[in-house]
């Protein structure tokens, strides 16, 4: 019967140093507004997101075959990736 007033308490403590982590992790996140993980490199320069409008076409990367709207974004964010 002793084994209950002490392996209950540790068990708990032991659920609540796994679990503490996260949490804070999931709050830090929400607070941030982070929720990819991601962050860009120091000096990495972000192009400007374009939308795409019904009258764009198209059009197939030369070089990876992808079917993609703007070549030249497409170009700049996945090519520049790679080649770094």
């Amino acid at each position: 019967m002793y084994w209950v007033a002490i392996c209950l308490p540790l068990m708990i403590i032991g659920i609540t140093i796994a679990i503490a982590p996260l949490l804070l992790a999931t709050h830090h996140q929400h607070k941030h507004d982070r929720h990819d993980g991601l962050r860009p490199r120091a000096g990495t320069v972000i192009p400007p997101v374009r939308t795409v409008d019904d009258s764009s076409r198209w059009t197939v990367c030369s070089d990876c075959s992808a079917v993609v709207a703007d070549q030249v974004t497409h170009k700049s964010s996945v090519h520049a990736i790679v080649m770094a």
